[in-house]
């Protein structure tokens, strides 16, 4: 008798607190409706999210374009001009894509890397950079969020603009 009384339990109390578990347990965003999400009482209706550790280029298939441009000193109204370039956005994904941290393919830091390099051309040249936009142009306001992992080379400078 006691060994059935045992089993019974067991079969009633795993899915008992299985489902109390499920009920109570925290949520990180809370669904709605089906048209969005919420964070901090403030409903989102698109979601802009890229998984730069995995992501073996910057195709048409991300919402993101690498730009390419130049600013001259003049237009710069200083000493130096600027070029953005193609060669300057360089993913760096993780060597194994089941994995979320680690050396990426080409060494170093996994993720999309942005490079400042020297200025060329001699005085009144441009800084060589990189940069991205998104392809996105319907998104006029929202939460905006991003984690970076900014360099700690003397005069370079990272930011986030939207």
């Amino acid at each position: 008798m006691h060994h059935s009384l045992t089993n019974l339990l067991r079969a009633f109390l795993f899915p008992v607190l299985l489902l109390l578990f499920l009920l109570f347990s925290p949520q990180p965003t809370t669904a709605s409706c089906a048209c969005g999400y919420k964070v901090d009482n403030h409903l989102y209706t698109t979601l802009l999210e890229t998984d730069f550790l995995h992501l073996k280029t910057l195709s048409e298939d991300t919402p993101w374009q690498p730009q390419s441009y130049t600013v001259t000193p003049a237009l710069a109204r200083g000493p130096y001009g600027k070029n953005a370039s193609l060669e300057n956005v360089v993913p760096n994904p993780l060597k194994d894509k089941d994995d979320w941290e680690g050396e990426g393919m080409g060494g170093g830091d996994a993720g999309l890397q942005l490079f400042v390099r020297a200025i060329g051309g001699g005085p009144g040249g441009l800084v060589r950079m990189a940069e991205i936009a998104s392809k996105r142009n319907d998104i006029l306001y929202g939460s905006f969020r991003a984690t970076i992992k900014f360099t700690d080379i003397a005069g370079t400078c990272g930011a986030f603009f939207w």
